[in-house]
C-alpha cells in the first residue's frame, strides 16, 4: 500500500511505511479528526458522561482538582460554579463565591443580616 491508498482510520506511518490505525481520539483520513464531543476513544465509538472541559477525546472523562477545569485543569471553575467538575452553583454574589468550596460565608459586606435586624419572624 502507499500513503494514498489508506483506509478511512488509518494513516500513513512514514516511519514502518505502512498504513497504522488512528490513535485513540482521531479518525477520518489521515486520522486527521479529532473526536467531536461528547465522543472519545478508539474510532470515537465512545461517549463521555460529563461536560466538554472534562472530556478528553482519547480517554473520556478525566478529574481535575476540585475547583478546577480544562485541559490541563489549570482553569478555575467559573462562577457560579464551583467544586468537583465544577457542577455545584453557587446562591450568592460572585465576590463571595469560592472555586473549591461555594458561598463563603461573611466575606461580603451585606451578606449576613445584621442582628438588630434578625428575628423569629425574618426569613430572608
Amino acid at each position: 500500500m502507499t500513503r494514498n491508498c489508506c483506509l478511512p482510520g488509518f494513516y500513513w506511518n512514514k516511519d514502518s511505511k505502512v498504513c497504522t490505525e488512528c490513535k485513540r481520539g482521531f479518525f477520518g483520513h489521515d486520522c486527521s479528526n479529532p473526536c467531536r464531543y461528547p465522543n472519545y476513544g478508539k474510532r470515537c465509538q465512545k461517549e463521555c458522561n460529563c461536560t466538554e472541559d472534562f472530556c478528553d477525546i482519547a480517554v473520556g472523562c478525566r478529574s481535575c482538582k476540585v475547583g478546577y477545569y480544562g485541559k490541563t485543569c489549570s482553569n478555575q471553575c467559573r462562577f457560579p460554579s464551583y467544586g468537583e467538575r465544577c457542577q455545584f452553583l453557587c446562591n450568592c454574589s460572585e465576590t463571595a463565591c469560592n472555586h473549591i468550596n461555594g458561598c463563603q460565608s461573611g466575606t461580603e459586606p451585606g451578606l449576613l443580616k445584621p442582628p438588630e435586624i434578625e428575628s423569629d419572624a425574618y426569613e430572608g
